[in-house]
């Protein structure tokens, strides 16, 4: 829903399947205590950052086999990129 409702991409190359490995990545990576109603709008903030760094630098292994990289056959050009996604 964020990528296609708020993100509205121009082409269909990131989908949520990317954005939950993004969430699970997130949620392995700090402890259970620190997610909460008051932290929701951090977390989603911290899923947007790890999503432009993803998108950036071409790389987001995926959750299940972390050597695949979801963002390996991504096609998004050069210049959106360096810009940020195109929205």
């Amino acid at each position: 829903m964020v990528v296609k409702d708020v993100l509205k991409p121009l082409k269909k190359e990131l989908s949520s399947y990317t954005v939950k490995n993004i969430v699970l990545w997130i949620a392995e990576k700090y402890p259970q205590s620190l997610f909460n109603e008051r932290t929701f709008l951090h977390w989603v903030c911290e899923g947007l950052d790890e999503l432009r760094t993803a998108i950036f630098t071409k790389h987001l292994p995926y959750y299940m086999i972390s050597e695949r990289n979801l963002m390996e056959s991504c096609v998004i050009e050069e210049e959106q990129r360096r810009s940020g996604y195109q929205y």
